[in-house]
């Protein structure tokens, strides 16, 4: 009975006083909208209602269901039961609301700050498989600077991998059968999924039927590539040995008329002989003239002198030995074998000395 009495006495002193709470975040996506309520008063059509924001503006004001104010330019509404919705949140962050009620006589009988986080709605995560044989190689990941709250891989509906506060989740699986993935991005707001159906089978027989062509092109290309090769080799082959062969019979000819040439023949008169130049037309020395006879006054024909008779002598004996002298010569030199470029001794024969020599000119006394 006392112990009532205590709890009456409290309850009184509350409701004549008036009390205030802190309501914990309430998360509202990134241009959304939230109803705000009065905590502990799910209907306060009877009492008067005020809404200020975080600067302390007054947003809405009623006595009663009747009668209520609402400020120009908020994008809100007030309800008869004292709530407030809010149609548009656009700025990321904690916003404060504030809201106190008073009874008719103008005692206020409780007041509440209401905060609110503004956050962005989680991002798509991208699905990405790497088939490897049996083996699959599962990744998902999101591209938003805010990692999301969680993160999951889902084989079949079966749960894969998990992972808190991460941009990124992967898993290697062994599977034989084909099956759905779904991957799963999740934040305090918004949720985002991703699903893809995987068929490694299929993948791996068409990557196989691509690759059977592709090495049977290769090799018929490699197989023509070592034919051309060897005909090449062979042919440059056969050009090298025929040249061989032609320098080695023209090496063996020069040896046959270097060994021919090795052992000459000693010159014959005749050919000192054709070397022999005819004599000089000199003139000979003055002779005197013997005298006259005087017996005979009678002129006598001109006598040819001893100098003009000598000197036409020479010139017939020059004509009649040139074309001699050619005769021979063209023929020593068609008997004569060519001689070699490598021969040592490329210099013609020396002439051979005279053997006879002309006789003097005496001079008559």
């Amino acid at each position: 009975m006392v112990m009532l009495l205590h709890v009456c006495f409290g309850l009184w002193i509350l409701l004549c006083t008036g009390w205030a709470a802190d309501i914990g975040p309430m998360y509202v996506a990134q241009n959304g909208s939230v109803l705000l309520n009065i905590p502990g008063y799910p209907n306060a059509e009877n009492d008067q209602v005020t809404w200020k924001n975080g600067d302390g503006y007054t947003m809405g004001r009623f006595r009663d269901s009747l009668s209520y104010h609402q400020v120009k330019g908020c994008e809100c509404e007030l309800f008869r039961n004292g709530s407030l919705f809010v149609k548009r949140l656009d700025v990321v962050g904690d916003q404060t609301y504030k809201v106190m009620v008073y009874n008719q006589g103008g005692k206020q009988i409780s007041s509440h700050s209401i905060t609110v986080t503004v956050i962005k709605r989680v991002a798509a995560p991208v699905l990405s498989y790497t088939c490897g044989g049996k083996h699959i190689r599962l990744h998902c990941e999101v591209s938003d600077e805010d990692a999301p709250d969680e993160m999951k891989i889902m084989w079949n509906n079966s749960l894969l991998a998990q992972s808190t506060k991460s941009k990124s989740v992967g898993k290697n699986i062994s599977v034989e059968i084909d099956g759905n993935v779904t991957c799963t991005a999740r934040n305090r707001v918004s949720e985002n999924t991703h699903t893809n159906s995987i068929n490694c089978h299929t993948d791996h027989q068409e990557l196989e039927w691509f690759m059977i062509p592709a090495i049977a092109a290769g090799g018929v290309a490699f197989l023509i590539f070592i034919i051309l090769l060897s005909y090449f080799v062979s042919r440059s082959r056969c050009k090298k040995t025929k040249i061989g062969e032609e320098e080695a019979s023209i090496c063996y000819k020069k040896d046959i008329s270097i060994q021919e040439r090795q052992l000459p023949s000693p010159f014959s008169q005749p050919d000192t002989q054709t070397l022999i130049q005819p004599p000089t037309q000199t003139d000979p020395e003055p002779q005197p003239k013997p005298p006259a006879p005087r017996g005979h006054s009678k002129s006598r024909p001109p006598k040819q002198s001893k100098r003009g008779a000598h000197s036409k002598r020479n010139v017939a004996t020059a004509e009649k030995q040139a074309p001699q002298h050619q005769k021979q010569q063209n023929l020593s030199q068609s008997e004569r074998p060519p001689v070699p470029n490598n021969h040592p001794n490329t210099r013609p024969p020396r002439p051979q000395p005279r053997t006879k020599s002309r006789p003097a000119h005496q001079h008559q006394q």
